[in-house]
């Protein structure tokens, strides 16, 4: 009686494992994706800097 409850427990716990590690994966793909944007920009932010200064250093010449 017991395997049989836990039996039909099962798919209910595996259900419940795939679905925290879909989450985990969710979570990082997200923080992944996150950090990546955040890198572009930085990066983006960097270049428009860059051009300023050129920029000013030709009004200076």
């Amino acid at each position: 009686m017991q395997r049989r409850d836990y039996l039909m427990q099962f798919p209910h716990n595996l259900f419940l494992i795939n679905s925290s590690i879909s989450l985990f994966h969710f979570m990082s793909y997200f923080f992944i994706s996150f950090l990546n944007s955040f890198s572009i920009l930085k990066l983006y932010t960097t270049f428009i800097i860059s051009v300023c200064r050129l920029l000013e250093r030709g009004n200076r010449n």
